[in-house]
């Protein structure tokens, strides 16, 4: 319910703001108006109304929570809430501007500016209670502020205009100045933007994993569509109108008006997602969002979400670029206004696909957190009881993370990922590959490739990490294996009597792969092929 009465808040202001400022400009400048006082004194109205759901939520939490009544909560909401003291606020600028718009009959040049001035009052006191402002008390209760003023400037000129205009005289001179106006107000509010998203979403890249920065991106993207719009309406169609005097400009100027509700109900809801000051934390209480899953798979606190552009980034583009030039066309060629809208749909649906194709994700590391002094002492953990530990062979994963490939009493044959710190090793969470079943001791061989899509072994930028290891009792003498993978053929040298590889790729591979075991002399001695790879941390 808040975000529907947010949604209608939003355009409230923008339309009281836009109407009142268009009172101060001369009626040579501006076509012909329809909008009374009597509108404004009904939007004032609404707006204490609107803002009046805010407190009944935060009331009913309250008589909840303290087992009050309603009318006992609101009273303890009013008098000591932040959101009680910023309605009343409300109240008391709305009353002060409906008595100014009654009794300012003869519509002077004074009554009109301080209608104004009032109702940039009401947007002042009403950021007081904004996300932002609870954030940095100072600089974001001014940046919410300006934000919100430059939005409903630029955008309530733009709603009354296309819905209150009789008539569609002197649109030159309209556009003379307000093109110029809407381009200073999508200015500020862009830098006041960056400002608020700064503290609300630091990180934005992974903040698209949540619901939060699934509409915060929504949002940008239908501000692109609404600057192509705005292209139109102030340099297209000023240059049409001169060579066409006949062209009807304002169903193009409500198209525009039609996608700023839109990013006005995007922005509504907003208000009532949790905005994701760290992600990691976040994603340990709430869920990822699943249309974010459908694209790259399951995440989760550990995962980090970076641009990696490729082909398909660049066909979208294009795809955006044509759609947008088409656009531009509709308008000039003056086609129906709903191929017009189509192309501006197809435009942000190709853009939200550009977005979500031309990002990966990368599973982090994390450790236990203990450090231990050796890698024997690493592997066994905290278990006290004496096991025959034997290492086969360690390698480096990366910089600053090693495996290790080893077997407890002959049985089981483990890889596992440790930390390398300053102080010794840290285990890694969820490291672990095993392969069971037979024990070593009694196998001719235990070979198994794991297909890895998430977790700590996926190496960054890829889709599938291929980890292969084994252990090769006969034939005897093995001096090196052949793994050939559908995607590349690797030779892997044996190390008591082991051998260990990890492949990756962004496509997934074939899983026949043949391993062929070879003596000092090149002489290949034997092999072995699995006709499945294991997509477990566990296998016999």
């Amino acid at each position: 319910m808040i975000a529907i009465s947010n949604a209608l808040l939003y355009p409230a202001f923008a339309f009281l703001i836009g109407g009142l400022f268009l009172t101060l400009i001369p009626e040579k400048y501006k076509p012909t108006m329809v909008v009374t006082r009597k509108y404004f004194v009904i939007i004032v109205g609404s707006i204490v109304l609107l803002s009046l759901f805010r407190v009944f939520s935060v009331a009913h939490y309250v008589s909840t929570i303290f087992d009050l009544s309603i009318i006992d909560a609101m009273i303890r909401v009013l008098t000591s809430f932040n959101v009680g003291s910023v309605w009343l606020t409300i109240c008391f600028i709305s009353s002060i501007l409906i008595a100014v718009l009654i009794f300012n009959k003869k519509d002077s040049f004074m009554g009109n500016y301080l209608s104004l001035f009032l109702s940039i009052a009401l947007i002042i006191a009403i950021s007081k209670g904004s996300h932002s402002a609870s954030l940095e008390p100072s600089l974001g209760f001014i940046a919410h502020s300006i934000h919100y003023i430059s939005v409903s400037i630029w955008v309530g000129i733009l709603f009354v205009i296309g819905l209150c205009a009789k008539d569609e005289r002197n649109w030159p001179a309209f556009l003379k100045w307000y093109t110029p106006l809407a381009l200073a107000a999508v200015l500020i509010l862009s830098l006041s933007g960056f400002f608020l998203m700064r503290g609300i979403v630091p990180e934005y890249t992974n903040s698209l994993m949540l619901t939060y920065g699934q509409f915060l991106l929504v949002k940008h993207l239908l501000f692109l569509v609404i600057i192509l719009y705005a292209f139109i309406n102030g340099i297209v169609i000023r240059k049409k109108l001169k060579e066409d005097p006949s062209f009807r400009p304002k169903k193009w100027l409500r198209l525009e008006s039609f996608f700023i509700l839109g990013i006005l109900s995007v922005t509504a809801f907003m208000t009532e997602t949790t905005p994701p000051h760290n992600v990691a934390s976040t994603l340990e209480r709430v869920e990822p969002t699943k249309i974010f899953e459908w694209f790259h798979g399951s995440v989760s606190a550990n995962t980090t979400v970076v641009f990696d552009a490729n082909v398909l980034t660049g066909l979208l583009l294009i795809v955006i670029f044509l759609c947008g030039f088409m656009v531009i066309q509709m308008a000039w060629r003056k086609w129906s206004l709903i191929y017009g809208a189509l192309g501006g749909v197809s435009i942000l649906v190709a853009s939200y696909f550009l977005v979500m194709t031309a990002i990966t994700v990368e599973h982090g590391i994390v450790s236990d957190g203990v450090v231990y002094t050796t890698i024997e002492e690493a592997i066994k953990g905290n278990n006290q009881v004496e096991e025959d530990l034997f290492i086969f062979q360690i390698g480096n994963r990366d910089e600053n993370v090693v495996y290790v490939l080893y077997t407890v009493n002959h049985s089981q044959l483990i890889s596992e990922l440790l930390l390398k710190t300053e102080n010794g090793f840290e285990r890694i969470t969820d490291s672990r590959l095993i392969i069971g079943g037979v024990p070593i001791k009694d196998s001719e061989h235990k070979i198994r490739t794991f297909l890895v899509t998430d977790g700590p072994w996926l190496q960054r930028g890829k889709e599938f990490t291929y980890v292969t290891f084994g252990y090769v009792q006969e034939p005897e003498e093995i001096a090196h294996v052949e793994i050939r993978y559908e995607g590349e053929n690797k030779k892997v040298e044996v190390l008591n009597q082991s051998f260990f590889n990890i492949s990756s790729s962004i496509v997934q591979w074939d899983p026949l792969h043949p391993i062929l075991f070879y003596d000092k002399s090149g002489t290949e001695v034997g092999g072995y092929m699995r006709g499945f790879m294991e997509s477990g941390a566990y296998c016999h």
